[in-house]
């Protein structure tokens, strides 16, 4: 699948949010959404079976995690992932524009929730009595953070490495010829870009 800059499936588009599928296959399905201020996600919530993930291009964005629903400031450059059994929750309380991606993996039908089908047989569940996963079951990378490893072609950061989701900022020098052609067995390969041209 290859997408350009505003190509995918727009399911919402108000002036207070838009919502757009990039890819939706069984194993993931990654959204862009446009956040204006004020705008609130859905209750704390969890999901038992998959990862819900989030990482902001644009603004900030308040994140929900944990049995206390910790709110956490996640401007641009940020990665929070809830793995299965973890609250979460999300809104933009500033005063600008918030655009963010969510992953969900798997995609557990998510796409059609955001086709407007309602919640109905997907994964999501209002908090269990006992809380949920602990807060460091979580994942919340700021900008700038990760595991860094850099070398004479550019440097690799691990912002995410849960069993059913890794996330990776790759920034690479001009002129980079990038690797040999190959498959995955097991896994599905994705590439957002944030700056530049590849």
């Amino acid at each position: 699948m290859f997408l350009r800059p505003g190509e995918g499936e727009t399911t919402t588009d108000r002036l207070e949010r838009t919502l757009r599928i990039l890819v939706e296959l069984d194993d993931v399905i990654v959204s862009w959404f446009r956040y204006e201020p004020g705008e609130e996600g859905p209750e704390p919530h969890v999901h038992r079976q998959h990862t819900d993930a989030f990482y902001v291009l644009e603004g900030e964005l308040e994140i929900g995690l944990g049995p206390d629903v910790r709110k956490v400031p996640a401007p641009a450059g940020t990665l929070a992932a809830a793995p299965p059994n973890v609250v979460h929750t999300f809104l933009n309380a500033s005063r600008d524009t918030a655009s963010f991606l969510n992953i969900h993996t798997p995609s557990m039908g998510f796409g059609n929730v955001l086709r407007g089908a309602g919640h109905s047989g997907f994964d999501q569940f209002e908090p269990p009595p006992h809380g949920g996963g602990a807060l460091s079951e979580a994942v919340l990378t700021g900008p700038g953070e990760g595991e860094s490893f850099e070398g004479g072609d550019g440097i690799r950061v691990i912002k995410c490495d849960l069993p059913q989701l890794s996330v990776f900022d790759l920034t690479f020098q001009p002129g980079w010829e990038g690797v040999d052609p190959h498959v995955h067995d097991d896994q599905v390969d994705s590439f957002f870009v944030l700056e530049g041209e590849v």
